[in-house]
């Protein structure tokens, strides 16, 4: 019999908490919590993105992102407008302040991550990476 320990769900999970907290840490150095961190990285990227668009590519409801941006925009990161091209959404965008909490909080994440990983050879690094990915593709739609 195999022991919980060894079940592929008991070690994605655990995988998870210790990254998770390790995430989270680095993170509340920026003042982000994880959901505002990555709210803020996808409007990093689409700037001008309305609302909908990013709970649709976070996989979260309205009220989540509502929330997320409300605490982005006490905290000056990001402005609200009304869309240019659609009067009914309401666009995301970051402040210069936003850019550069981004810019440093990114680099941290981007550090913490190597050293979490840095106990895997690069080559296994690169196929964990694209095992995820492509279980991510896989699964997606079900979310």
């Amino acid at each position: 019999m195999e022991a919980v320990a060894e079940r592929f769900g008991f070690q994605v999970k655990r995988v998870q908490l210790l990254f998770a907290g390790r995430y989270a840490e680095t993170l509340e150095r920026h003042g982000l919590s994880p959901g505002e961190f990555t709210v803020l990285t996808l409007v990093g990227e689409e700037p001008g993105a309305s609302q909908r668009h990013l709970g649709r590519q976070l996989y979260i409801d309205r009220t989540s992102v509502v929330s997320l941006v409300d605490a982005l925009e006490s905290k000056e990161l990001v402005v609200r407008s009304r869309s240019a091209t659609d009067r009914r959404a309401i666009a995301v965008a970051p402040t210069a302040a936003g850019r550069r909490v981004l810019d440093r909080a990114t680099a941290e994440v981007r550090d913490m991550e190597e050293d979490f990983l840095g106990v895997l050879p690069a080559a296994r690094r690169a196929v964990l990476r694209g095992a995820l990915t492509e279980l991510v593709r896989a699964y997606s739609d079900e979310v």
